[in-house]
């Protein structure tokens, strides 16, 4: 009913959807008018209802013929029909034309209780589409991919379990009437065979097939194909007969790998092919009859085995011959022969051999017998071999390593089973070398033999060459005892001293050689004895070793002791090694040389058998060179730190003793005297040549005694010593007359003493006294001590605080750790004098000073402006070099901090420059600062200073502060000049503005007052307020003149204020206004107030001369507009206003002149003029100020006029 409903729930829905559409496509269309309906007839209704039932009834029943639930139970019981195995399936999948699939299926062995033996993810079973529509499954062919089977093999028998179950089923169960056995198609199976061994399972790595079972009656032609196992291995290619009715498998054909085609005949024979490690093919042709006893006769293809350990573990490849499996009357294995076979031995370079065994039994310990003969036998081969031949065939590498070929036979059996195997053979060499373990020197060209049994070698004569030597090599190794024992002697000729010979000496003996490293040629008898002996009621083996060498020098080689590598050439003498002794005797001593120099050594080496050895040697010598390979002799501590003092010379007279005691460290004094040494310390880098004494020399510590030698065409006096510990230690004085100290030597001792340089710059000659200790015992690692005692001669200084280059010529500086001192240095450069004095502490912070200045006639140049301090450098731009000045200073104070990222100080915000230094400079100045014709530029005209400066000045975190006392002596503007100008200044850290406050002076006979406003930015803002009072006008027009016929005539007083703002160097920024009154005059020009005292003529029209005058004018950039010009006369009345440019000097005036003291002002010009309108006259000037053109005109408008005279800034626009 399910089926049905789905069925139809699908007509219903896709039918009522059909006519919803049809509805609306025909009410779209044009038509005409018809009845809703159509005539059917009762046969078509009747005939349509039949087909319909009919089709959803074949519908129906198909569906629930083919339902999962339904084909799963089928193919359940069709797998259990032809197993009898309880099948259990996960899932079923039916397809008309594409099979039954079915999924997780699992077969167990009924009523066991254990896992399944058969797990199969899909199969699929190929069957008849149209029988399933009766209800039945006919299989016709069955697939399985990927599949799991386990089964079990019972190791006595060979049977395999799932047979019997197979048999069972086709005695128990039968398939259907009709039902023929189907085709079987296995796909990479996993197949894991148990093998049972008394009732135990073992369970090897599973193995992947392909395969197909072909129906034939009642049973199956089984085609199986074996994929390569592990590293490749050739599996199985094979067919057989599996019987459904008897449960057997009897195979026709196969062919593979050993191991695999073995395994399949008996797992008896797979434990031999594993013994063995037998690799290779197979060919086994015909039927093989499991109850036969007819022997089994394989054809080796391509073969190699291993042969266990205790028959010499030799591996073998290309084997060819038969392997042969004789079987008793059960058919369990009897024997095994290998017959004729013959191959080569890959480890022994693919040797040729010739093999013949016999086997008794399938045991590990069973009775055989074999002959061996290998030809060409590589000797490095013989480690290959196991057992007791592979003991003998050890020792024999071990103790003589040979290398090459030689011929090898060698027989070897056991009598009974669990006996020893017994060995007798003969190496013979045929091209080989060899390299005596206790003589490891190598001898090639090796004649002779080597005869062996199992007790060992009982034979050795071999004689051979190495180099241009003969070497000889006779004695016997054997095994007494549980140990190999051995008498051996060497005697070698003529040979080189190289590494082979080093090799060739006892292990006990070897740090002989290693402390002498003898190179050359020498003769060498050795002979090396080991004996064993049990004494009786003892429980050990007594071992005993003896070896004695003696080494005969003839003036071909050199040595050079390790302790004290000094290499001595063309070296005589006879040197005994023997009972853990080295002795050099006195009065036969090792005699040779190197170079210039030579030498004698002698003394004795003890203890080799249990080091540390005792070591005490003399070495007498003569002419020896300070070189770098002396210095190496002395260690390698000792020799980088002579090479830190760079010495090199020659040394007359040197004895030098090496001892070391028991449990005590390698010591040696060294006495010598030198003459025309050189060297270098390290901290004080001067290069002392041509030096003279006496010096010793010991592993801590080189003594310096009344050296004395030369720098610089100077003499330089040494005193003290060098210690050679882990770090270089120097406890020195060194004293000189005079050095020249540059940027090398200024370096001296450490980065403190690298700071002093880069404070000072020091850069000249001077007297110095240095003091220093560094890594002495007593101080920690790296501390440096030192007093340095610096007296200028003519030294180049440039204080990092005031960069300004000087020259110290006297007084004294005194260096230490962290702090200089300087007490009364003398300065001079060109004309400037001065001294100064006090400290400077440093450290890894910074620096501080604390100095006390004096200093006179120093230029005012442009260096010394450049080493003002930034604070006060927008301020010393605007001087221009030109002029001195004197420096009192009680306190120059100057501290410079290193400064983290960012701003950290907590400053408030100003307009100071925002441009921060590396380092945080503060510094602060007490005292006078005197200047004598100074040049100023801040604008409209140069200015010359001449006075003092008294007070304080200081560079704090916040900002620039000045509170001085400014007594100027005179301050010159062009021709005019300023007077005993007095005043203070001013500056607080937060504002950036300098006040030049309470200005009182004298003025060309007048006074003069005011303040100035100074904003220290870049560039300079500056403000004048300037007010003078009765100045004499006489003064002031001939200011300057010294020619009489060029002085005006010009008298009376002029009282005026001025002020000016503007930014230095741009005029356009210029905003200044001023008032000017003349009384009780006679002049002829006006004179204008532009500046601090900078003065424009104005040349006034008509020749009359003016008693009275008042002035207003402003001015704005380049533009001057005279606002109002007041002036009265004997003769005459004037009133004018104009506009000037003061960059081109282009004038325009116009000037109303009438009776005098008849013309008011301009303010009351328009109440007054039609009174006095005919007495006017119009005066208009134009041209510049240098060459004026006046001209008087009719006064046609007096509107227009007035309009000039108010407004004249329009009029020239």
């Amino acid at each position: 009913m399910r089926g049905y409903n789905a069925i139809m729930s699908v007509f219903l829905r896709y039918g009522l959807w059909a006519r919803r559409l049809a509805r609306r496509v025909t009410s779209r269309l044009p038509r005409k008018r018809r009845r809703m309906w159509r005539y059917v007839s009762p046969r078509r209704r009747g005939v349509t209802l039949i087909a319909l039932v009919t089709l959803v009834a074949m519908v129906y029943g198909y569906w629930a013929m083919t339902t999962d639930k339904r084909v799963r139970r089928h193919a359940k019981w069709y797998l259990r029909s032809l197993t009898n195995a309880h099948v259990t399936v996960g899932d079923a999948h039916f397809s008309f034309f594409g099979g039954i699939e079915l999924y997780d299926v699992c077969a167990y062995v009924p009523d066991s209780g254990d896992p399944p033996f058969f797990r199969a993810p899909v199969v699929v079973l190929r069957h008849n589409p149209w029988a399933a529509l009766t209800g039945r499954i006919r299989p016709t062919e069955v697939q399985f991919d990927d599949p799991e089977l386990s089964v079990e093999r019972d190791s006595a028998t060979g049977k395999i379990s799932i047979l019997g179950l197979l048999r069972q089923a086709r005695g128990d169960a039968k398939l259907p009437p009709g039902v023929r056995l189907p085709q079987i198609i296995v796909r990479r199976a996993s197949l894991r065979v148990d093998e049972k061994i008394n009732d135990l399972s073992v369970s090897p790595f599973p193995q992947v097939w392909n395969a197909s079972l072909t129906p034939r009656g009642n049973a199956y032609v089984l085609a199986v194909e074996q994929q390569a196992g592990e590293g490749g291995r050739k599996g199985i290619t094979g067919v057989g007969d599996l019987d459904l009715e008897k449960g057997t498998l009897e195979w026709r054909y196969l062919s593979g790998s050993i191991p695999s085609v073995v395994a399949a005949l008996s797992n008896q024979y797979e434990k031999w092919v594993a013994r063995y490690q037998v690799e290779g093919d197979l060919r086994l042709t015909g039927a093989i009859d499991p109850g036969a006893t007819d022997p089994i006769e394989l054809d080796l293809v391509n073969v190699s085995l291993r042969f266990p350990p205790a028959e010499g573990g030799l591996r073998v490849h290309q084997v060819s011959g038969q392997l042969v499996f004789y079987r008793q009357q059960d058919g369990s294995p009897e024997r095994i022969e290998l017959r004729d076979v013959s191959g080569r031995i890959g480890e022994a370079g693919d040797a040729r051999f010739e093999l013949s065994v016999m086997y008794e039994g399938m045991s590990a310990d069973q009775p055989f017998k074999a002959d061996l003969a290998i030809h060409g036998f590589p000797a490095s081969e013989l480690a290959h071999a196991t057992g007791r031949l592979g003991e003998i065939f050890d020792n024999i590498v071990e103790q003589f390593q040979p290398d090459g070929t030689m011929d090898l036979q060698v027989g070897f059996a056991r009598e009974e089973q669990g006996g020893e195997i017994a060995y007798q053979g003969t190496l013979r060499p045929t091209d080989l070398a060899v390299t005596y373990d206790e003589f490891p020197c190598r001898v090639t060209n090796v004649q002779g033999a080597i005869e062996f049994t199992s007790r060992g070698v009982e034979r050795l004569s071999l004689v051979g060459r190495r180099g241009q030597g003969r070497v000889h090599i006779d004695g016997k190794v054997l095994r007494r005892e549980g140990t190999w024992t051995y008498d051996i002697a060497v005697r070698a000729e003529n040979i080189a001293l190289d590494e082979g010979v080093y090799s060739a000496l006892p292990t006990s003996y070897a740090s002989v050689w290693e402390d002498l490293s003898p190179q050359g040629r020498a003769s060498m008898l050795v002979r090396t004895q080991r004996t064993a002996e049990l004494q009786p009621g003892a429980e050990t083996v007594q071992v005993k070793h003896r070896t004695d060498v003696v080494l005969l020098l003839d003036g071909h080689c050199s040595v050079m002791y390790d302790d004290f590598p000094y290499r001595v050439f063309n070296v005589f003498g006879r040197v005994e090694i023997g009972q853990g002794r080295v002795h050099i005797d006195r009065g036969e001593p090792i005699r040779g040389r190197a170079g210039p120099m030579r030498c004698i050594i002698y003394g004795d080496v003890i203890d080799l058998r249990d080091p540390p050895v005792q070591v005490d040697l003399t070495i007498e010598a003569v002419n020896v060179p300070l070189d770098k390979t002396l210095f190496a002799a002395l260690g390698d501590k000792q020799r980088t730190r002579l090479e830190q003092l760079s010495l090199e010379g020659i040394a007359p007279e040197v004895r030098a003793r090496v001892i070391r005691q028991k449990g005590e460290r390698l010591t040696y004094d060294v006495d010598a005297t030198v003459d025309d040494v050189a060297f270098r310390l390290k901290l004080l880098p001067l290069p002392i040549t041509s030096a003279a004494g006496e010096v010793a020399i010991s592993p801590e510590r080189v003594v310096m005694k009344s050296l004395q030698g030369i720098y610089d065409r100077t003499p330089v006096h040494f005193a003290g010593q060098v210690f050679l510990g882990d770090r270089l230690g120097i406890d020195m004085e060194v004293d000189a007359s005079s050095v020249y100290l540059d940027k090398a030597l200024a370096t001296v001792g450490s980065s403190a003493m690298r700071k002093v340089y880069e404070q000072f710059e020091p850069n000249g000659r001077a007297a110095i006294r240095v003091s220093f200790r560094q890594n002495m015992p007593e101080q920690a690692p790296g501390d440096l001590d030192y007093r340095v005692v610096i007296r200028p001669m003519d030294l180049a200084l440039r204080y990092v605080g005031f960069p300004y280059l000087t020259h110290a010529v006297g007084g004294k500086a005194i260096v230490t750790p962290g702090r200089v001192e300087l007490h009364g240095i003398l300065l001079r450069k060109n004309e400037m004098q001065g001294i100064i004095s006090g400290t400077v502490l440093m450290d890894a912070k910074g620096e501080q000073a604390d100095l006390r200045l004096q200093v006179r006639d120093m230029a005012i140049d442009q260096e010394l402006l450049a080493a003002v301090p930034a604070g006060l450098a927008p301020l010393a731009g605007r001087f221009r070099p030109g002029g001195t000045c004197a420096l009192n200073l009680s306190q120059l104070q100057y501290i410079r901090v290193a400064e983290a990222a960012g701003r950290t100080d907590g400053a408030a915000e100003s307009d100071e420059p925002t441009t921060r230094p590396a380092h945080r400079v503060t510094w602060r100045v007490d005292g006078s600062v005197a200047i004598d014709s100074a040049l100023v530029d801040l604008g409209l005209g140069r200015k010359v200073l001449s006075g003092k400066v008294r007070g304080l000045a200081a560079q704090l975190p916040e900002g620039l502060a000045v509170r001085a006392q400014v007594a100027l002596d005179r301050v010159q503007i062009g021709k005019r000049e300023l007077t005993d100008v007095r005043g203070q200044l001013v500056k607080s850290p937060a504002s950036s503005v300098l006040h030049v406050r309470d200005l009182l002076g004298r003025c060309h006979g007048g006074r003069a007052a005011g303040f100035v406003e100074i904003r220290l930015t870049d560039p300079l803002q500056y403000g004048i307020n300037l007010s003078v009072e009765n100045v004499d006008l006489n003064e002031l027009f001939n200011a300057g003149i010294e020619d009489a016929e060029l002085r005006t005539d010009a008298t009376g007083q002029l009282t005026g204020t001025m002020q000016l703002v503007t930014v230095a160097d741009k005029p356009e920024t210029r905003k200044a206004s001023g008032v000017i009154q003349i009384s009780r005059a006679k002049l002829y020009k006006m004179p204008v107030l532009l500046g601090m005292m900078h003065v424009v003529f104005l040349s006034l029209p008509g020749e009359a001369a003016f008693n009275e005058g008042t002035m207003s004018y402003h001015m704005t950039g380049h533009t001057l507009v005279f606002d109002e010009i007041h002036l009265t006369g004997r003769t005459m009345s004037m009133l004018g206003s104009g506009t000037m440019n003061t960059e081109t000097e282009e004038i325009e005036f116009t000037f109303l002149t009438g009776p005098p003291g008849k013309m008011p002002r301009l303010g009351h010009l328009d109440e007054f003029v039609e009174n006095v309108v005919r007495e006017l006259v119009e005066i208009q000037i134009t041209g510049t100020l240098a060459k004026p053109v006046t001209r008087t005109v009719p006064l046609r408008s007096l509107d227009a006029a007035l309009r000039k005279l108010l407004q004249p800034r329009d009029e020239i626009e």
